[in-house]
């Protein structure tokens, strides 16, 4: 699963042998990379780690080695995310009378507009944004979907419950046999 047993530990990728390009030989690729980036914001030197795609020279076996280094951080996560998916699963379809599933996620900023508007208010600050709220409810009786909608645009915790309040007292009303609450998200620490 995390390629740390014996059998796995050194597994690798196996490479042809292409008579054109040797392992010493100079080559250059694109790689991914998070690096660190200044801005101010409201007064404050702030720094933040952005994706950025890089242009890298070096050995083509310096890159087999990265390619196969970056493989066994890969195999951790394919194993990781189906283990989550099955168990979802497998709680959906053995869900009882006290339990229930709640699946939720923000969904991206809307631009509110009017149906008709005057030409000034496609310009500036003067477009209004709200957040989307989303989610699922699976319980024995079946599912409920629902959507709460804010002016806030925070997605912090307190956000998050003023979200979920209404959903959950409505749930509590509906179902009081219900005692355990399975959440699935999209799991960014931050939020949920």
């Amino acid at each position: 699963m995390f390629r740390e047993c014996e059998m796995c530990a050194s597994k690798s990728i196996k490479f042809t042998d292409n008579c054109l390009v040797k392992d010493d030989s100079m080559i250059i690729w694109s790689e991914w990379e998070t690096v660190t980036k200044n801005y101010e914001k409201d007064g404050d030197d702030k720094t933040t780690k952005v994706p950025r795609k890089n242009t890298k020279c070096g050995k083509l076996k310096d890159l087999k080695s990265k390619l196969n280094y970056r493989m066994r951080e890969l195999a951790k996560h394919v194993y990781t995310t189906r283990h989550q998916f099955r168990a979802y699963k497998h709680l959906k379809q053995t869900i009882d009378v006290n339990d229930t599933v709640v699946h939720i996620d923000f969904s991206e900023n809307y631009v509110c507009k009017n149906a008709a508007e005057i030409q000034a208010a496609h310009f500036g600050g003067s477009s209004q944004q709200a957040t989307l709220h989303t989610g699922v409810i699976y319980h024995l009786d079946g599912l409920q979907s629902f959507t709460s909608i804010s002016a806030s645009l925070q997605h912090d915790p307190a956000a998050i419950w003023a979200h979920l309040r209404p959903v959950l007292s409505d749930l509590k009303l509906n179902h009081p046999q219900i005692t355990d609450l399975h959440f699935f998200s999209d799991g960014p620490t931050s939020q949920y």
